[in-house]
């Protein structure tokens, strides 16, 4: 019985690797290309008044960046920066590359970059350096 699951699993290893599903876990380029698309569609369904774990579910994978804050009146603001543009590799990604969704006690107050300028002057933050 051990043998038999020891073999299955070793097969089905062996299928993935030569169906190509390795392919995006090595190549940096492609796996950048497709997290970006992927979160550009899911940004087009990220709404105000969102759950946070509806959002990151909803996304490809970790934000590039994460920012914390806290609001003048006690307010905890996240902010997730996702990347929804590819660029060439990532030690090249630049903030245009990057969508921010703006969180305020765990649900979405907006997304973008102007809005994220808004949430800062109507909460009291002061937005970290850009990279």
């Amino acid at each position: 019985m051990r043998k038999a699951r020891s073999v299955a699993l070793i097969a089905a290893i062996s299928v993935l690797l030569a169906s190509g599903c390795s392919q995006g876990i090595l190549d940096t380029k492609w796996t950048m290309k497709d997290t970006a698309e992927k979160n550009s569609a899911a940004m087009q369904r990220v709404k105000p008044g969102m759950a946070f774990n509806e959002v990151v579910l909803m996304m490809a994978g970790e934000p590039y960046l994460v920012e914390s804050y806290n609001g003048k009146n006690g307010e905890q603001i996240l902010v997730n920066k996702y990347i929804t543009r590819p660029s060439y590799d990532y030690s090249t990604i630049k903030e245009e590359d990057l969508t921010p969704v703006i969180f305020v006690n765990n649900v979405v107050e907006g997304l973008g970059w102007p809005h994220l300028e808004t949430a800062s002057k109507k909460y009291g933050f002061v937005v970290k350096a850009k990279k």
